[in-house]
């Protein structure tokens, strides 16, 4: 598992990091480190499980390996606003966006036009 696979998530609290291994003591000053520094869970299992919030917050538990072994969690969750404004913002961008999409190809077919005449 790679630090990209993680991408679009984020640290729940701020105030996560620094984690410190209770097992050994080692200091992970951030997330970024957190997930270079430690290794997927061993025999296949996997390293994360996922959560719904009663607040409809997308939660990942991450379980990774510390350096001496022992086993550490931590939360992310999704940035996207799952509430009814961010719904809402996410629908009249795609509505925008296919707009746009839509003028830019009659745009591109007119340029054909002109260049093949």
């Amino acid at each position: 598992m790679d630090i990209q696979d993680f991408d679009g998530l984020q640290a729940l609290l701020d105030s996560t990091f620094p984690k410190t291994c209770r097992s050994c003591g080692y200091v992970y000053i951030s997330a970024e480190q957190f997930f270079i520094e430690t290794q997927d869970m061993p025999h296949g299992r996997s390293s994360l499980r996922s959560a719904i919030e009663d607040d409809g917050l997308i939660l990942v538990e991450v379980f990774r390996n510390c350096r001496c072994g022992s086993t550490l969690m931590d939360e992310f969750g999704c940035r996207r606003d799952q509430n009814e404004d961010g719904l809402q913002r996410r629908l009249a961008f795609e509505t925008i966006l296919r707009a746009m999409q839509a003028s830019n190809r009659k745009i591109n077919k007119k340029r054909e036009n002109k260049n093949q005449n």
